[in-house]
């Protein structure tokens, strides 16, 4: 059985890093792509809602990098 998408939520904890780890994992044993998902309030003023998603978007990549280590994905 095969994957079209793999999606994984996180809060950017670094106990969220496991949940990551096994999507990167199962992306890559599947060849599916990986999205990973992070809620925002939806409230927030426009100018701080783009901030933190920008901040967000950061942090996951920086965080995908470690996680990726950990999970002997390359």
């Amino acid at each position: 059985m095969g994957f079209d998408q793999i999606t994984v939520a996180t809060d950017l904890s670094a106990r969220s890093d496991r949940a990551v780890a096994r999507a990167l994992a199962l992306s890559r044993e599947h060849g599916a792509p990986l999205r990973i998902i992070h809620v925002q309030d939806a409230d927030l003023p426009e100018d701080v809602a783009e901030a933190f998603r920008a901040r967000a978007r950061a942090a996951v990549e920086a965080r995908l990098g470690d996680v990726a280590k950990e999970a002997q994905v390359t």
